[in-house]
């Protein structure tokens, strides 16, 4: 448990905030979710910045910690978490419990998340979980936060659980589910990374990929779990930089595993890519795509198992590509291929 709390502390920037979060966390491993009065009289505070969200009944009851007051309480969670993540007198939330969110969360500026239970989307409700928008949004659900996008209710395509725009984006043991669109979508941002995530169940007609990047540069993937996305499971798009992709398990993917894509432009080539050590299986297409424009690309000890085409495919153009080392198993069609 203290190895937990420091994790906790050391993921959100928090110096000494072990010791704050002890209370709280003990709860949560009882699966026990603690009372107001028990939160407000325990609850000792990391920062005067610091704000923990849980739920009372119907109520999402957010407390300062330095001064023990309640901020927001209300039966409409959305309202309650918009005015933390807005207000920048909070640069760290905690949230505990279980949210039904009425509308989308909107980020526009810099804060770290800690969430300890599941953000899950109203029926009808046709918008991103997240959308962040020229900030840095450090999000950590420790093994047991979920976003979830209630995706049979809605209607819209291109709703996805994490929608980063000019934007820097961390995103930690947290399971991303059952979107109308990609479980994480970056597009124009400086720095992803997507470690010990869990994507699941990403799909819709149009859109819907376990992580989709494009315009971006340097990007961390490194060992996810990805389940069922309709299109890829990881995907990168016009001018993505600086890439690890490492250590993640892609299953069931209606397409490609892995894919570069310079959407048929050369002046759009993913550049600096390292596929390394990755495990795809069963999917629909290729299980790792690169296309003809990509440059500088290491293929290094992945393991492709069931395709509906080729296990690896390079694109002719493709330009220092090393492929060693990968293990390919009951391709549709060759296991390594080379295009002529």
């Amino acid at each position: 448990m203290k190895r937990y709390r420091r994790e906790v502390a050391k993921a959100l920037g928090l110096a000494g905030g072990a010791a704050a979060l002890s209370t709280l966390l003990q709860k949560l491993y009882a699966q026990s979710i603690p009372q107001p009065e028990v939160l407000i009289s325990k609850y000792t505070p990391i920062s005067v910045a610091d704000v923990i969200v849980f739920r009372d009944s119907e109520y999402a009851v957010a407390v300062d910690g330095r001064r023990k007051e309640v901020l927001a309480k209300g039966k409409d969670h959305a309202s309650v978490l918009k005015f933390l993540f807005n207000n920048t007198n909070f640069k760290t939330v905690v949230v505990i419990g279980d949210m039904e969110l009425s509308t989308g969360l909107s980020i526009s500026r810099d804060i770290s998340i800690a969430l300890l239970g599941t953000l899950k989307l109203k029926d009808s409700v046709n918008e991103h979980i997240l959308s962040v928008t020229n900030a840095k949004l450090v999000i950590d659900g420790f093994g047991v936060g979920v976003l979830d996008g209630n995706r049979l209710s809605q209607t819209t395509d291109g709703l996805h659980g994490i929608h980063g725009s000019s934007a820097r984006i961390e995103v930690r043991r947290l399971t991303i589910q059952e979107t109308r669109g990609s479980g994480v979508y970056c597009e124009s941002c400086t720095k992803v990374v997507v470690e010990g995530c869990k994507l699941l169940n990403n799909r819709s007609s149009s859109e819907g990929h376990g992580i989709r990047t494009l315009d971006t540069i340097n990007v961390i993937i490194r060992n996810n779990y990805i389940y069922n996305p309709a299109f890829h499971g990881i995907s990168f798009s016009r001018n993505v930089g600086r890439i690890v992709v490492e250590g993640n398990i892609i299953d069931s993917p209606s397409w490609h595993g892995i894919i570069t894509f310079a959407e048929g432009d050369p002046n759009k080539a993913c550049k600096e890519v390292s596929i390394i050590g990755n495990k795809i299986y069963n999917a629909g297409k290729v299980g790792i795509y690169i296309d003809q424009y990509a440059e500088q690309v290491s293929v290094v000890g992945n393991t492709v198992n069931t395709t509906g085409g080729h296990g690896i495919y390079m694109d002719v153009g493709a330009k220092k590509v090393t492929v060693e080392g990968n293990t390919v198993e009951n391709a549709g069609l060759n296991g390594i291929y080379a295009g002529v």
